[in-house]
């Protein structure tokens, strides 16, 4: 969930002014492939420029770490752990596709040609989703991500990136998005308990208006319970 809203952050503009329909085209020069983002948001303002080669190098070092090495974990769950990408099991299933296309070969079982055509199609399925989390859109989501899920995690392992963060937020003017040091995943599901604990008031509510005058009184004397 949090994810979808770092898109929707990443993808709007930085100042609430415009929409996230006005995509403009260019080249990614990571993966040579048409990419677009909205102008004005931090997907176009930030981090198009950096995949461009303008400004800071390390960022672009620390988001691809980000994506090739860590693991998110919340804040008040430090032990339940994910990668944040499946880009390691993904080589992994390289290296034993691999392994076993070479076990093939060797028993006789597969010609050499047709192993390589079989290591081709893993390996083109493979670039397909690097090509994408290096596009500029989950490049922009996953730092993002990282800061609101733990501030804290985002500091240490891309201190420049998280500077880039609160700097295109907290200078955009619109008073509406702003980073503080309290994650946001804490915030969500204390949002998400209190709309819960007031949905269960507003039912009981509704509940005791549908009752009939004097439902929960005693019915008088001599009357049977059916009969009032």
């Amino acid at each position: 969930m949090i994810h979808e809203i770092a898109h929707g952050m990443t993808l709007g503009p930085l100042d609430l002014n415009g929409s996230q329909a006005n995509d403009t085209a260019f080249t990614n020069p990571v993966t040579g492939q048409i990419d677009r983002a909205p102008d004005g948001s931090f997907s176009g303002s930030a981090l198009r420029p950096l995949l461009e080669g303008a400004g800071d190098p390390d960022i672009m070092s620390e988001i691809d770490n980000l994506q090739l090495n860590v693991d998110a974990y919340t804040t008040n769950d430090p032990a339940q752990r994910s990668a944040l990408r499946g880009v390691r099991s993904l080589m992994e299933s390289l290296r034993d596709w691999k392994d076993y296309y070479q076990k093939e070969v060797d028993a006789g079982l597969m010609s050499q040609a047709d192993a390589a055509a079989g290591m081709d199609r893993r390996q083109a399925n493979s670039d397909y989703y690097t090509d994408y989390m290096q596009g500029v859109r989950e490049l922009a989501v996953d730092p993002v991500l990282i800061y609101l899920i733990n501030p804290k995690l985002a500091k240490a392992v891309m201190p420049k990136t998280a500077a880039l963060v609160r700097q295109q937020f907290n200078n955009a003017g619109n008073n509406k998005v702003k980073f503080y040091s309290h994650p946001m995943a804490v915030v969500i599901a204390t949002v998400m308990a209190m709309l819960a604990q007031g949905l269960a008031e507003e039912e009981e509510e509704k509940q005791q208006m549908q009752m009939p005058p004097g439902a929960l009184s005693p019915p008088p004397q001599g009357m049977g319970a059916l009969t009032a």
